[in-house]
């Protein structure tokens, strides 16, 4: 099958590292797969193009011409689907005259303004489905899969700590874009109010807000900007505590990622993190509630104390299976093909099923 994904976002984040794990999966099928992709910001610490998988082919837009880019790419690779990601993507791509069917994949809420032009609609999360009434395509549900990370060594565990000057008391780690969704002015806030003298803080990921966090931080030397890694493997292994503290969150990769690492998480009680860390033994607090993620970081505190606080959690992953996940999206590309295939035609059959 020949895919056309379209990602006109900046930067890197969760919606980043799931088309790049779902190209090179689908390239690993023998899909031709190519993607529609802003140019490398200048001055940007980390982009799209510093993760693409090898076979990727790559199409660059930009704002003025995105239409006839995304056209001309499907003319290209002789796309059999165009699949976007994120909101305005997938608004651009659905009023782009003579494309191939369209996908898209829902990485925050649907909005009809936004996708309901689409052929085909797949939500990562449940509670993403109340807001689709209306919608005349057809949709799913495929949860995200745990991302392929690379293992790491005990040495990167140790520059880890070393790096946090976490050298016997608890490491909490925050991973992710810094954003004010992200809520990590409210885990700053937190951190400072009621940490012990001896714990430490490493944020790991960047964004515009960075700044503005920094300042934040200021003066308190237990708190650590690692910034950007390409692989944070490490610091998950080096993670006494997780901590996920999003106003609001469509899904959470990185709540899978440590969860395969069996780290202990406090998390927001906010979409796709409330589905994925039910049943779990996560500390689950409402989002934008600082006095309550400050309650529940000092029990875990006293807990680490009295040494009755588990070093690691056996968490059952079994839904975030990846094959299963992209073998499901594949049947539906054929299912929203077959929507538009000519009368007395039918799809091409799926090469895997579920």
């Amino acid at each position: 099958m020949n895919i056309l994904h379209v990602m006109l976002a900046d930067g890197f984040g969760g919606t980043e590292r799931y088309l790049a794990d779902l190209a090179r999966r689908q390239i690993a099928l023998g899909d031709t797969v190519g993607a529609v992709v802003k140019p490398r910001a200048p001055r940007a610490p980390a982009s799209f193009h510093d993760h693409a998988p090898d076979g990727l082919r790559i199409f660059e837009t930009s704002r003025l011409f995105t239409p006839l880019a995304i056209l001309r790419a499907a003319r290209a690779l002789k796309a059999d689907v165009v699949h976007a990601h994120g909101g305005r993507t997938s608004k651009v791509v659905a009023s782009t005259p003579l494309l191939p069917p369209t996908v898209g994949t829902l990485h925050i809420k649907y909005r009809r303004a936004e996708s309901g032009g689409l052929g085909g609609v797949i939500r990562v999360a449940e509670w993403q489905a109340a807001a689709m009434g209306g919608f005349k395509g057809l949709s799913v549900t495929v949860p995200n899969w745990l991302p392929s990370l690379a293992d790491c060594t005990p040495d990167e565990v140790a520059r880890a700590r070393r790096a946090a000057d976490a050298k016997r008391g608890p490491l909490l780690v925050f991973v992710g874009r810094l954003t004010p969704v992200k809520g990590v002015d409210l885990l700053i806030a937190a951190f400072r109010a009621i940490a012990p003298a001896h714990a430490r803080l490493a944020v790991v990921g960047d964004g515009p807000q960075r700044p503005d966090l920094e300042a934040l931080a200021a003066g308190d030397g237990r708190i650590t900007f690692a910034g950007h890694v390409r692989n944070p493997s490490a610091w998950y292994e080096a993670a006494d505590h997780l901590v996920m503290p999003s106003r609001a969150e469509p899904f959470g990769l990185v709540a899978l990622e440590a969860m395969a690492r069996g780290v202990p998480i406090t998390a927001t009680r906010t979409g796709g993190l409330s589905e994925i860390l039910s049943g779990t033994p996560a500390r689950l607090v409402p989002p934008g509630d600082d006095g309550e993620l400050a309650r529940a970081l000092a029990e875990t505190f006293t807990a680490m104390s009295k040494g009755t606080f588990p070093r690691r959690v056996a968490y059952d992953l079994s839904r975030y299976d990846a094959d299963r996940a992209v073998a499901r999206i594949e049947r539906f590309y054929r299912d929203v093909v077959g929507q538009r295939q000519p009368a007395g035609q039918a799809p091409a059959p799926a090469p895997v099923s579920v």
